[in-house]
């Protein structure tokens, strides 16, 4: 909140974060999440996020759709309303990796195509 306060005309803010496995038998792993500009390339947004209402009412509700990449896909619409987002250099959460993660089974799913390219072609490419 403090940021969105001290920011006022960001739209959104997400934070780095610290990785830690099931048995938590290893030390946290530090995440560090790229900057906003990089949507392009992947979601870059991780699980610790907040926006204004005024984005929500002017981008909308997450499309179910999106199964595995209503996130990214959400990112990406706000940030092309023009809402600037920023990610505040500090882990603000610890995320927990274990082998039935919603996370891991996305990353099964290797005979599909990842749907993330999907909202890549739907935003970013260029239609001729």
């Amino acid at each position: 909140m403090e940021y969105l306060c001290t920011w006022s005309d960001v739209g959104l803010v997400y934070s780095d974060y610290l990785r830690i496995d099931e048995t938590e038998k290893l030390p946290p792993v530090l995440n560090v999440l790229p900057p906003p500009w990089m949507l392009l390339s992947g979601n870059v947004v991780g699980a610790y996020f907040l926006y204004r209402r005024a984005v929500y009412q002017k981008v909308g509700d997450y499309r179910a759709d999106r199964e595995y990449a209503e996130d990214y896909d959400y990112w990406v619409r706000i940030y092309k309303a023009g809402f600037p987002m920023m990610r505040l250099r500090e882990p603000l959460y610890s995320y927990r990796t274990h082998p039935d993660s919603m996370t891991s089974e996305a990353a099964r799913m290797a005979d599909n195509p990842h749907r993330a390219d999907r909202v890549v072609n739907d935003y970013f490419k260029v239609k001729s």
